[in-house]
């Protein structure tokens, strides 16, 4: 079976798990790859219950980067200051947005302009791919994830998080005939009046795919940080290139692993107190037996 897969989005966290892709996935699976990203950089930050972004500086990798990275690399395009996206949204007039949902309009997007790029290959070497699978650049594994070549092509493969049972939007596998309905999820967006109401891209993407087609969620399939375990379970992740991680996410896992081990240590000294209470009481109940044996 003749199987590829889409990683599309921005570049932010993705070099520390490059290793983890290749060795889990990508050459584990003899996948084909198509990537489509921004040298566009933008950090998420919360205000009160709802996602913004501030942006930082570009990020500097070219195509070759790419290709160096991942050797089964056949289509790549980096869509510098967004200028693809921006025609696209001048085009469609797409306007009266808030900036989280327009940024999802933008990750819709970058997967179907990967799409594309997949197309055109196919088209230039006058054949199909079967089975296409999507997840995002920054995505990650664990030694668990399914055998694409065993799969249900009459299914679509969505990733829940095992840690969490969180049912995200950052991957999906399914059969190359699904490709064209999935294209249209965009316009769902575009369409969206988030006026009032906030655009939650999971329940979305769901309603959108159970429409026509048997959903599978699946904890064996890509993760990213927000929906793993600790940092340090993750697979292929060095210490060296943690350092190269920055996202709320990454804060928040590392935030989480210091109140695991602060409660930790919490624990073991409320131990190691209660154990050196009891052993001063034993001691004090020893001595004074032994003053009421000797009296």
């Amino acid at each position: 079976m003749k199987i590829c897969i889409l990683l599309s989005g921005l570049q932010r966290n993705f070099e520390p798990f490059i290793e983890n892709q290749l060795n889990l996935v990508i050459d584990a699976h003899d996948l084909d790859v198509f990537v489509f990203t921004s040298n566009q950089n933008a950090l998420r930050y919360w205000i009160g219950d709802e996602i913004d972004y501030v942006k930082k500086e570009n990020y500097a990798n070219d195509e070759e980067f790419f290709k160096l990275k991942y050797k089964n690399l056949k289509g790549i395009h980096i869509d510098r200051d967004d200028c693809k996206f921006n025609e696209f949204i001048k085009d469609n007039n797409v306007t009266k947005h808030r900036n989280h949902t327009l940024n999802m309009i933008n990750s819709c997007f970058k997967i179907n302009e990967c799409i594309k790029l997949m197309e055109e290959y196919e088209n230039n070497n006058n054949f199909r791919y079967e089975l296409v699978i999507r997840c995002r650049l920054d995505f990650f594994a664990y030694e668990d994830f399914l055998n694409p070549h065993t799969v249900n092509a009459n299914v679509i493969y969505l990733p829940v998080s095992k840690y969490n049972n969180h049912k995200d939007d950052s991957g999906f596998i399914m059969n190359r005939n699904c490709i064209e309905y999935f294209k249209k999820f965009i316009n769902v967006i575009i369409e969206f009046n988030d006026q009032f109401n906030y655009f939650y891209i999971e329940d979305q993407l769901i309603d959108h795919l159970q429409k026509q087609y048997e959903l599978c969620f699946t904890t064996q399939f890509a993760y990213r940080l927000g929906t793993n375990g600790n940092l340090h379970e993750i697979p292929f992740l060095n210490e060296t290139s943690k350092h190269k991680l920055d996202s709320i996410e990454h804060k928040q896992c590392l935030a989480a692993e210091a109140s695991v081990k602060c409660n930790a240590n919490a624990n073991a000294n409320a131990n190691a107190n209660a154990n050196a209470n009891a052993n001063a009481n034993a001691k004090m109940k020893m001595h004074f037996r032994m003053k009421m044996h000797f009296r």
